[in-house]
């Protein structure tokens, strides 16, 4: 395996450990879940693409403190 696809596996960005810590992460991953995705995320498995609505929902509200 090369690093490169090493380092995709196994990085895990400060947001969810954050939202993990606040306690939030089950809920939020739900929400991110139910919601429409944007078309643009239709490359992407489902797993990928509620994780990265997550992400931009979590850095979005993050920006707006």
């Amino acid at each position: 395996m090369a690093g490169s696809e090493v380092c995709r596996k196994c990085y895990v960005h400060p947001e969810v450990v954050n939202a993990y810590l606040e306690g939030t992460l089950a809920g939020e991953l739900k929400e991110s879940a139910e919601a429409d995705l944007p078309v643009e995320f239709g490359q992407l498995d489902k797993g990928e693409a509620v994780v990265l609505a997550f992400l931009q929902r979590r850095l979005s509200m993050e920006g707006n403190r």
